[in-house]
């Protein structure tokens, strides 16, 4: 996934026309900062071996540590692939027998953290696809010695690994498809080399599981997420499209998140969400991942008021959002439900005493709350210091469209309801960002709310 990708995806779903738009930005933005770009130091390397060899004297040219010994090839079916690939060392190789156009071999994983290099013995007008447990791994068109792709590194939080979890055997499949009208090549030779990510290792942006942590075929709702508590979780097989469980709110409010892998890990292919519903008549919609990633992150996170004590349904079901979709064979979808932790109660409104985004912690300043028939609340943003800003709304009723202005985006809000977040960058000179009314008449007595948040210390 690049930019470019990145800025496409967000131009596309900003202009769908689906029930209640969700927060996208945030996600695009982690999606950025974890966008991995391989380094290339061979240029550097050899400059720094020159200006060495001006100055080291002869009798230390001998005396010096040999080189370490490069990892050794793989050669099977007469096609040899490198024991090393730009500092990754070769975990596994596969070449199938010429003339094959379909071949399969397994793979166990020992890490998140591979990148996969499929391979032509000669240049042709088709497509080679690597597959691993169905999962796209790889896709290029046939080019003798074509060399290894940006694009096939696997992020650690990648949907891949939960089709194929660390520890156990993995199907990896080599599909030759020829390119329409082209004619079939049977002298061409399939392989691939499946090599160590160092360029991505000890990259981990969700961590590992810890105690009390709900975790299911990769998927995972944390037990504790900042000052969150979990209070119910479920997460569903392949492939289902509806889950349901149940919880006690604790205090008078409560976060739901939703999790998702996306079914044809594509882009451009049909959009899906995660409608959940609660028996007290909310609704509200999340996303899936998207990419080849998938999507459990604060940014999908929606807080909605609630009624202390009283048990509650919640159902998670996937709904299409854009585009025609055919059965949903791999995705897989889940909803937690938080506890928010400790609350300072202002015109009403419960908002949250702290909050913990993406690593930093958050004290609530103060909040600016105004009827919904103002249509519109402003909050002048502090100067020199980052802070965070919670937006959204209470009692507007069904049919009313709100939005979020910040100093860098502008998205949907949540549709008729509940509450959202967003942190911005240290400003200099006082600026605004604002949460108003785009669409629909609030209903009597609904309201307008944004709560600005400091870093703690």
């Amino acid at each position: 996934m690049n930019l470019q990708d990145l800025r496409d995806e967000l131009t596309a779903r900003a202009t769908t026309t689906d029930d209640q738009h969700t927060d996208l930005l945030p996600g695009v933005r982690r999606k950025i900062r974890r966008t991995r770009q391989r380094r290339f130091a061979t240029a550097g390397a050899a400059l720094v071996a020159v200006a060495l060899a001006a100055i080291v004297v002869p009798h230390a040219l001998i005396n010096a540590a040999p080189d370490p010994a490069e990892p050794p090839s793989f050669t099977q079916n007469g096609f040899t692939l490198p024991g090393d690939l730009e500092g990754d060392q070769l975990l596994k190789g596969f070449a199938a027998k010429p003339g094959e156009r379909h071949a399969e071999f397994t793979w166990t994983p020992t890490s998140k953290h591979a990148r996969f290099d499929g391979r032509c013995r000669k240049d042709g007008e088709a497509t080679l696809w690597v597959r691993v447990n169905g999962f796209t791994v790889d896709s290029r068109p046939c080019m003798k010695d074509s060399g290894p792709m940006v694009a096939t590194g696997i992020s650690s939080n990648s949907a891949l690994w939960t089709d194929a979890p660390v520890g156990k055997p993995a199907k990896v499949t080599l599909d030759l498809v020829p390119f329409e009208g082209a004619t079939q090549q049977g002298d061409q030779q399939l392989a691939v080399g499946i090599y160590q990510d160092q360029a991505n290792a000890g990259q981990d942006p969700e961590g590992p599981d810890l105690p009390g942590d709900y975790v299911r075929d990769g998927l995972r709702f944390r037990k504790q997420n900042g000052y969150q508590t979990r209070l119910a979780a479920v997460i569903g097989d392949r492939g289902v499209t509806e889950v349901k469980t149940s919880f006690v709110p604790t205090g008078r409010s409560v976060v739901v998140q939703t999790l998702g892998t996306p079914d044809d890990y594509a882009l451009n292919g049909p959009e899906y969400r995660v409608q959940v519903r609660i028996s007290d008549g909310t609704t509200v919609n999340g996303n899936t991942g998207y990419g080849d990633a998938t999507q459990a992150s604060t940014a999908n996170q929606l807080q909605l008021m609630a009624t202390p004590g009283k048990r509650l349904t919640v159902t998670a079901r996937v709904i299409v959002s854009k585009g025609k979709a055919g059965p949903l064979s791999r995705a897989r979808i889940g909803v937690g439900i938080y506890d928010p932790g400790e609350q300072i109660i202002e015109h009403g409104i419960s908002f949250d005493r702290a909050k913990d985004y993406e690593g930093t912690k958050y004290r609530f300043v103060r909040s600016i709350v105004v009827p919904a028939t103002q249509r519109k609340v402003q909050l002048t943003t502090p100067v020199g210091t980052p802070f965070l800003w919670v937006y959204g709304s209470v009692g507007l009723g069904d049919g009313v469209w709100t939005r979020w202005d910040s100093l860098t985006a502008h998205q949907d809000g949540p549709m008729s309801g509940g509450f959202r977040w967003n942190a911005e960058d240290l400003q200099t000179t006082p600026k605004t960002v604002d949460f108003y009314v785009n669409a629909g008449t609030p209903a009597p007595g609904g309201k307008l709310a944004i709560a600005l948040y400091t870093p703690e210390g």
